[in-house]
């Protein structure tokens, strides 16, 4: 592709930074349009082998495919959102910045979507788990207009009913998760139900379940189907879904070791039932931030095999005045650290050879002066025992803006 000016002079630097940025940007599209053909390959193939796929060890291997593809997605607009800060920064035209404003927001929505994915691949059991109030989850969701279910509920007119009959619903696991799997539920039994209908949501308790029930009096589940909804891509809807819905609040409940079962409600329609254990021990989650230098401008040694990412974060902490270093990977970063010393190391999770892990176990025994960030595209998975153990203060997911960037360092250093 050649570019040129009408009147054949050559472009100032903020065109060649937005020609950057569109060219970082075709780059994306095309790499995803590959990746989602590999998807597409790829669930074709599960869809075939969904029968086997659901017990928890098997559907691992799909979640190790989808956050493989979340984390190449995080990567690639961790770049561009970098460089439309920097963009920003520059420019000194109104109108540029608000369209820059809008592919940032874009962009940002699609970072949000893969949060999502990831949302559903992480097992709550890598999760820091503690006690939550069933109580709270579901009048959050019900109060949020913004979900799904209460938009086809208003469209179909169905009425969505609460009753708790539980003082203390108190469980032990991850608000996120298990308000994902209520909110699923909920929006399938909506979906499900025939207009002009109540769904009911109780919440009730014995002496070792917490219990919800989601009420609806749609048209019923098939007794054969009733194993097959829990299976990842499978779906009875018309419409093109992904059939994931399910399967999420299955993994998501088993991770918790509840059950999740499925009766016939009279005269029509389905009882789903989810019972979680009630709160036995409150897990002590400790922040592992702790003050340290003062310094104003630090040196900071960044670890990441992206280009791009090596690029966006020189620029962006060499503009408040930082001395940055970069290396590809973590040989080169503990070479770098052997000549010189750093306040501050920021390292990618996954690179070739050695693990953000393991390199950062090594800088925390060898190099303890130096404090340690992850900034990854597989934040959500992280166990936080283990980046407590090797010495990291603070992890910050793909994409990031600027202010996160400030904001880690105050943090961390």
């Amino acid at each position: 592709m050649s570019l040129w000016n009408e009147d054949f002079t050559s472009f100032d630097e903020q065109n060649i930074e937005l020609l950057r940025i569109f060219s970082l940007y075709s780059q994306s599209l095309l790499k995803n349009a590959l990746l989602i053909k590999s998807i597409k390959r790829a669930q074709k193939m599960m869809e075939r082998k969904s029968l086997r796929l659901i017990d928890i060890e098997t559907t691992a291997a799909l979640a190790d495919m989808t956050t493989g593809v979340a984390h190449e997605f995080n990567n690639i607009i961790g770049g561009v959102v970098g460089r439309l800060q920097l963009l920003k920064i520059k420019s000194t035209d109104e109108k540029m910045e608000v369209e820059l404003d809008k592919i940032e927001k874009m962009l940002m929505e699609s970072a949000y979507t893969i949060k999502r994915i990831q949302e559903f691949t992480a097992g709550t059991k890598s999760k820091n788990l503690k006690p939550e109030n069933l109580k709270e989850i579901i009048n959050d969701l019900i109060e949020d207009s913004s979900k799904n279910f209460n938009f086809i509920a208003r469209k179909r007119n169905v009425a969505l009913e609460v009753t708790i009959e539980e003082d203390n619903p108190i469980v032990c696991g991850n608000f996120v998760d298990i308000g994902l799997a209520i909110e699923k539920v909920i929006e399938n039994a909506v979906e499900y139900s025939d207009e002009n209908t109540t769904v009911e949501i109780i919440l009730s308790g014995d002496e070792k379940y917490i219990r919800v029930k989601i009420v609806d009096a749609g048209s019923g589940i098939p007794r054969e189907n009733r194993k097959k909804i829990f299976y990842p891509f499978f779906t009875s809807k018309t419409s093109k879904t992904s059939g994931l819905s399910l399967s999420i609040v299955h993994g998501i409940i088993a991770n918790l070791n509840g059950k999740i079962k499925i009766y016939d409600n009279e005269p029509k329609g389905t009882i789903f039932e989810i019972a979680l254990y009630r709160d036995q021990a409150n897990q002590d989650i400790t922040d592992t931030s702790s003050p340290g230098s003062s310094k104003e401008f630090l040196n900071i040694l960044i670890v990441d095999d992206d280009k791009e990412i090596r690029e966006v974060l020189f620029d962006l902490l060499s503009i408040y005045g930082h001395n940055v270093t970069t290396c590809y990977d973590a040989y080169e970063a503990l070479k770098t650290l052997e000549k010189s010393e750093f306040d501050l190391m920021i390292t990618d999770l996954g690179m070739p050879g050695m693990s953000g892990m393991e390199l950062a176990g090594i800088v925390n025994k060898d190099y303890s002066d130096t404090s340690i960030a992850m900034i990854t595209g597989w934040g959500t998975q992280l166990n936080k025992d283990e980046v407590k153990k090797v010495g990291i203060r603070r992890v910050l997911s793909k994409p990031f803006r600027m202010n996160d960037i400030r904001e880690l360092i105050e943090e961390v250093v």
